[in-house]
């Protein structure tokens, strides 16, 4: 049950809207909309020369019109050009495996990961008592303070008693303040 349609999809109006710089990103979302309003499908995928097209003058001159073949298959909207062939969408192939196989792998995936968990905990442990040790047989010696703290202390102490502001003036060293 596959549908076959025409369409022309105008792109100008759409990517007049973006950026120069985003305008054929914009058309190329601009194609998936139009298909996905007019084929009432679930997904679009684009063909390999309708992309080419759009993307042919670079990111900033995607053509106006764009006339496209659009067939839906399974609720896949498929669209290239008109002269274009269609190729089937690539879907992931799981690997044929009984359920017991998946629910069995799973599960070693998990004992694997706990496994590994632990073993990371343990050498956190291992760190934390390390360093326990190391701060218990460590002294701090006291360090006494040098020359140059004590002397920029007492320029400090003699600026701070020659020039005091008061606080009603304003003004440094006043005496007393103005009535």
């Amino acid at each position: 049950m596959a549908e076959e349609r025409l369409f022309t999809i105008p792109l100008k109006n759409e990517f007049l809207k973006a950026p120069i710089y985003k305008r054929s990103s914009k058309a190329v979302r601009a194609v998936k909309d139009f298909i996905l309003r007019h084929m009432k499908s679930d997904e679009v995928s684009i063909g390999k020369e309708l992309n080419l097209l759009l993307w042919s003058k670079g990111r900033t001159n995607p053509p106006s019109k764009v006339k496209v073949k659009s067939i839906l298959r399974d609720k896949i909207a498929l669209v290239n050009l008109i002269d274009a062939k269609f190729e089937e969408p690539v879907k992931k192939e799981e690997d044929k495996k009984s359920i017991a196989e998946k629910l069995l792998s799973k599960k070693d995936s998990k004992a694997e990961e706990d496994k590994e968990k632990q073993k990371e905990l343990k050498k956190e442990l291992e760190k934390e008592e390390e360093l326990k040790q190391k701060k218990e047989h460590i002294h701090e010696v006291m360090e006494k303070p040098s020359k140059s703290l004590k002397q920029n202390e007492k320029i400090l102490e003699k600026t701070e008693k020659y020039s005091k502001v008061i606080p009603e003036t304003g003004k440094k060293d006043a005496k007393e303040p103005k009535p």
